[in-house]
């Protein structure tokens, strides 16, 4: 795999825009003494990907890991935000040297697109790309990968030329989290796919990210199996292989658009329940239970098992809402977890 690259631009970076692809930026700031200057502390909003990124949980303050600061401020018509919640933001790594005042920016989770029977670390049998920005993706694949982000999930997609290969850790709490890929390779069962967690250090923006990895592989129908190299579970999908669009759902229960074809309409959805049991009550407009039925789900507990019901067009047409929910193992207390409101 080749090295990280480095570029080095001398004097002080007043904006900077970080994109994803094989470069790290170092900058060197030279102290020009001190100034009072006159700024407006009239904090813009971060929006990244389509998702409003906080600084920290202060509003309009950023938690540089030592004290709150403000997470923006306006200079002659300038906006200049910390660097380093930006570049973490980014999935980056920012690093200051004080002994030689240097801003370094790193690109921790960028690798190349590795040829067969390739040594140490990212060593793989299968030629793939590891893709950091989706934009340039097909239309299905943008919208899957956006779709996928708040769920910890391993899953594949095919379209006509490539297997897609994703996997995300869901919505955390800070900057620092990621996912290195530890090799991918064809065994006598299918595709496997192993890969690294990274957890954050000592220092984090306390910012929500959504750490992914996305890697393209030429189309293939075998089955594709996951493992986390320090044997952190990677939840998948039992019963089907990509995540459609989810309307409604929390960490146990997430629910499917309903389908309504021949007098018949289907509720479906993935759940990862104890021993893959739900529940689910179909309730009036007046709250009274119209049915009330047990579903048994594909795979549950760490897994995500796929489940489907069936109703008649009677049934949901005197619906108002379709309610979810488990009962605890400790005193069979009903814990609701989703409900969804039926279109007439």
């Amino acid at each position: 795999m080749k090295g990280k690259m480095k570029h080095f631009i001398g004097g002080v970076v007043l904006g900077i825009c970080i994109a994803g692809g094989a470069s790290a930026l170092a900058t060197s700031i030279h102290p020009v003494g001190e100034v009072d200057l006159k700024v407006s502390l009239n904090t813009p909003r971060y929006v990244l990907d389509g998702k409003e990124v906080l600084p920290s949980d202060r509003n309009g303050m950023y938690f540089n890991g030592v004290e709150y600061v403000p997470a923006g401020m306006i200079y002659k018509g300038t906006t200049y935000v910390p660097l380093r919640f930006l570049g973490e933001s980014f999935g980056k790594e920012v690093n200051w040297d004080g002994s030689t005042r240097t801003i370094t920016i790193d690109s921790p989770d960028t690798q190349d697109c590795l040829e067969p029977g390739g040594n140490g670390e990212g060593e793989s049998s299968i030629p793939h790309q590891i893709i950091n920005t989706p934009d340039h993706l097909p239309t299905e694949v943008r919208e899957w990968v956006e779709r996928s982000r708040n769920i910890e999930l391993a899953q594949t997609m095919n379209t006509n030329e490539h297997t897609y290969i994703l996997i995300t850790r869901g919505e955390k709490p800070t900057a620092g989290y990621d996912i290195q890929l530890k090799q991918i390779q064809q065994t006598e069962n299918g595709i496997e796919v192993e890969v690294t967690f990274g957890e954050p250090g000592d220092v984090a923006a306390e910012v929500i990210t959504y750490p992914y990895l996305l890697i393209a592989i030429d189309r293939t129908d075998l089955p594709v199996q996951f493992k986390e190299s320090n044997y952190q579970y990677l939840p998948t999908l039992v019963g089907i292989e990509t995540l459609p669009p989810i309307v409604d759902g929390d960490d146990i229960v997430k629910l499917f658009e309903p389908k309504k074809e021949n007098g018949q309409v289907l509720i479906s959805g993935i759940t990862r329940a104890f021993e893959a049991t739900i529940q689910y009550e179909l309730t009036d407009k007046g709250g009274n239970v119209i049915k009330h039925e047990v579903v048994q789900a594909l795979a549950g507990t760490g897994t995500w098992g796929y489940f489907s019901e069936t109703l008649t067009e009677d049934e949901y047409n005197q619906a108002s809402v379709i309610s979810f929910f488990t009962e605890s193992a400790m005193d069979g207390e009903r814990i609701d977890h989703v409900s969804l409101e039926l279109e007439e």
